[in-house]
């Protein structure tokens, strides 16, 4: 009765929703399809809810899927429990339509923005793997060559690169040039 209420209740305002009838039936629709949010109450057959949430917060993942607690108990270690277990919201039976909207719509916001930040990280992420690569080659590139081959940063006029042949010449290992002015830099 109450998962078809929650499922009334959501469908105006545009919300798809998938019910289960245990805790186990609904870690494996998660682990199908995840969702972008779960309504989770805490009294169910078999696992319960707390139970449930401590493991899709323990899963990489599942671990950023908001959950929003539903509970006829009132008391605070209730409430408490479910927020140790994960739980980022509650809300107390008989469900309040206009809070039942309100913090779903604030959840899912929030659960987009964390979703471009996730994405916008794995990109940067890739970029630098691909830079990194580049400049692997660059170097190798560099230190195959017999000539010795000074960067030096028009701004700051410090060596940004050097290469082997460059290192040999002068005496000091890459590491002791790279930022270095080579005005000051006596051939060895």
């Amino acid at each position: 009765h109450n998962r078809k209420l929650l499922e009334l209740l959501l469908q105006p305002e545009g919300y798809a929703t998938l019910c289960a009838a245990s805790g186990e039936e609904a870690l494996a629709l998660i682990a199908q399809s995840p969702p972008d949010l779960i309504l989770l109450d805490i009294m169910m057959p078999g696992m319960d809810g707390y139970s449930v949430a401590a493991q899709l917060k323990a899963d990489p993942a599942t671990s950023n899927l908001p959950i929003v607690m539903i509970t006829a108990l009132v008391d605070r270690n209730a409430r408490l429990a479910g927020l140790d277990a994960g739980a980022e919201e509650f809300l107390t039976k008989p469900v309040d339509r206009a809070e039942l909207w309100l913090r779903v719509r604030n959840l899912l916001r929030l659960k987009e923005y964390a979703d471009l930040l996730q994405k916008h990280s794995q990109t940067l992420e890739m970029q630098v793997q691909a830079r990194t690569a580049e400049l692997q080659l660059f170097r190798t590139a560099m230190d195959t060559t017999a000539d010795a081959v000074f960067l030096i940063n028009c701004n700051t006029l410090r060596f940004i690169e050097v290469n082997a042949t460059a290192c040999n010449l002068l005496g000091y290992t890459r590491e002791e040039l790279i930022g270095r002015d080579p005005r000051i830099v006596n051939s060895g």
